[in-house]
């Protein structure tokens, strides 16, 4: 009963320090996304303003302010964050993952994650709805058959990189049964990546946040498709890296979280003070 309690209490840990890093990730991508955003329509005398907690552009479909440039400057800016912060995600944790805190690489694994998920997911689901990041084709006059393409080019990169996420939190096992037992694998997985996807996922499309939108409720949806991935179990026979003793909920991270939380919710307070635009042409 003791080691059943303990056991509990160390997967609970590995839940809620991945829930800390995912949130942190997220804002990490998000917030300077959203400054990028509206410097890049300020450039085009784009006004913006906040709609819950995304930057929305209060003018008419028809304006002559939307162009080709204009529009596919404004709605590459967060993918283009994200793309970068993917990359360097990806180079640091095959880095220097051994020598990282298990919170460290748990961060790094939802910068790759998310990173990755808002270029090519925004694609996924952009194209066919004409939304967000799927404008620049649509504006861009991209023939049909090149949109079907970068579909379903999307939709593998995204099971790809699944692939590359298990074998990342397969990195972070404390324990040989993880390693070489299919249900502790599971389990592991389950704690690590699963359920706190799945969480913020739910919670995300009940609140609306960082819109409600039919585009961003079947985005947070299509993350898991990098998920399914990370089911297969793969035998491993290498040294643990980690220890029971390493799982621990990273102070630092919470610390961030809510340093950026608050300073998304304090410039979406003074933005829409500053910024309380009507709808013009």
């Amino acid at each position: 009963m003791a080691n059943e309690n303990a056991s509990v209490k160390l997967s609970l840990r590995v839940y809620f320090s991945s829930l800390v890093a995912f949130i942190l990730a997220f804002l990490i991508i998000y917030l300077p996304a959203q400054v990028l955003v509206h410097t890049v329509a300020s450039f085009f005398n784009i006004p913006t303003r906040f709609h819950r907690f995304q930057l929305i552009f209060p003018i008419l479909d028809h304006s002559f302010l939307w162009t080709q440039l204009s529009v596919s400057c404004i709605y590459s800016a967060t993918p283009l964050v994200a793309l970068i912060t993917f990359v360097v995600a990806r180079i640091v944790f095959f880095r220097k993952h051994m020598t990282l805190s298990f919170p460290a690489n748990l961060l790094l694994i939802w910068l790759n994650a998310l990173g990755i998920h808002f270029f090519f997911g925004a694609l996924l689901v952009g194209i066919p709805l004409v939304r967000d990041f799927g404008y620049v084709p649509d504006w861009l006059y991209f023939p049909e058959w090149i949109r079907n393409a970068l579909i379903i080019f999307s939709a593998i990169v995204l099971l790809v990189n699944g692939v590359v996420v298990r074998r990342q939190v397969e990195a972070l096992m404390y324990s040989e049964k993880q390693q070489q037992r299919p249900y502790y694998s599971f389990l592991f997985k389950w704690y690590a990546i699963f359920s706190p996807a799945i969480t913020w996922i739910f919670l995300f499309i009940l609140l609306g946040f960082p819109n409600n939108t039919l585009y961003m409720r079947l985005f947070w949806l299509i993350f898991l498709l990098q998920l399914v991935a990370v089911f297969p179990f793969r035998f491993i026979y290498a040294p643990l890296l980690y220890s029971e003793t390493s799982v621990k909920i990273s102070g630092k991270n919470v610390i961030f979280v809510l340093i950026l939380f608050l300073l998304l919710v304090l410039w979406r307070t003074v933005h829409l003070k500053i910024f309380p635009l009507p709808l013009v042409p």
